[in-house]
């Protein structure tokens, strides 16, 4: 069995390498995240769930559930007129196959989003306090 040194980082997670021990892998030699923090398994979902890692060029799809009150959003491949991939003028870290093996491991769940929409709480923008100190309509 090879170590996961010998192993490039791109694949372990293709060889079925468990996210913890990558992240803690990278953590304890000091490798950072492009802000200089230290790594997360969701850092490093959201890096490797990337389109641009193989090359596509890509955007963020922001939607609205009515029935939930909640935001998403999640990260799609830009295509042109034809609805071919574009790709982006860069070199890709990660052939095609092995981004869309990482992809189907990581799964398309679309993450909860931070907008002023979401609703975390129930009925969150919409009572208001029954004390009349704090500005709200007086009791009847």
């Amino acid at each position: 069995m090879t170590s996961p040194s010998a192993v490039p980082r791109r694949k372990r997670l293709i060889l079925g390498a468990d996210w913890h021990a990558i992240v803690a892998d990278w953590n304890r030699q000091g490798i950072t995240t492009s802000k200089g923090n230290p790594w997360t398994w969701i850092g490093l979902r959201d890096m490797m769930g990337n389109p641009r890692l193989c090359g596509y060029r890509s955007h963020v799809v922001i939607e609205f559930d009515p029935e939930t009150g909640r935001e998403s959003r999640h990260m799609t491949i830009a295509h042109d007129a034809e609805g071919k991939p574009i790709m982006g003028q860069w070199t890709a870290i990660l052939e095609v196959s092995e981004w869309e093996t990482i992809k189907e491991i990581i799964g398309d769940g679309a993450m909860r989003g931070g907008g002023h929409n979401s609703r975390v709480y129930l009925s969150s923008g919409t009572l208001r306090c029954g004390k009349e100190e704090r500005g709200s309509v007086p009791p009847r």
